[in-house]
């Protein structure tokens, strides 16, 4: 019974991990997105994850990412469905949950 208590202690003690996922809604295609997954303040020297097309309905949860973790950065192509548009401003997620892609 102690061997019980002392893992439920340990258990219990240890901070939550969650991680940050993304996900996007708004467009039916998304011709454009690039992720990175880092602490760089500069997001295009963080770590490449993604650069490609996504479709309405997509979503992906990044291991070791949010409060206790990386930051996530994404950008995507300023005209959604133009796939040669030039890229957008980056955006920053780095609290644990959702971080949906506009």
């Amino acid at each position: 019974m102690r061997y019980l208590l002392a893992i439920a202690a340990t258990l219990l003690a240890m901070p939550a991990q969650a991680d940050i996922r993304t996900f996007m809604d708004n467009w039916v295609r998304l011709e454009r997105l690039e992720i990175r997954q880092g602490n760089n303040s500069d997001c295009g020297a963080n770590d490449l994850k993604h650069d490609t097309a996504v479709d309405k309905g997509w979503t992906m949860t990044w291991p070791g990412t949010g409060t206790t973790g990386d930051s996530i950065c994404y950008r995507r192509g300023r005209e959604p469905d133009n796939p040669t548009s030039p890229w957008g401003a980056w955006v920053v997620c780095t609290v644990d949950g959702d971080c949906e892609i506009e």
